[in-house]
């Protein structure tokens, strides 16, 4: 006779399984923002004046979500052109012109 898993065991399982996945996922992102850091040659610029620029812009997203929807789709064309060529670009009625503006000069 096959010896069953307790419920906890397969819950340990999975929780372990799902951590792993979490890791890799982080590693992924730590990778694809190194990857923009050197596309960007944002790598060259010195570490506190980096850090600053991203506490900035931090700072800049949490208070107005506008800002972070336009620098968010600035983002995805930068990374994506091709697939963001294919996707119809939004309306200046979807974005504010002024935003949509900002977010071509990036």
């Amino acid at each position: 006779m096959a010896k069953r898993s307790s419920p906890s065991a397969t819950i340990q399982q999975k929780l372990a399984i799902l951590q792993e996945q979490r890791l890799k996922l982080e590693a992924q992102r730590d990778q694809e923002l190194l990857r923009v850091l050197h596309k960007t040659e944002a790598h060259t610029l010195n570490l506190f004046t980096l850090t600053g620029a991203l506490l900035e812009a931090y700072k800049v997203v949490t208070a107005n979500p506008s800002q972070a929807e336009a620098w968010h789709y600035a983002g995805e064309r930068f990374l994506h052109p091709k697939r963001t060529a294919k996707n119809a670009k939004p309306k200046v009625g979807d974005v504010p012109a002024q935003k949509l503006a900002t977010a071509q000069t990036l």
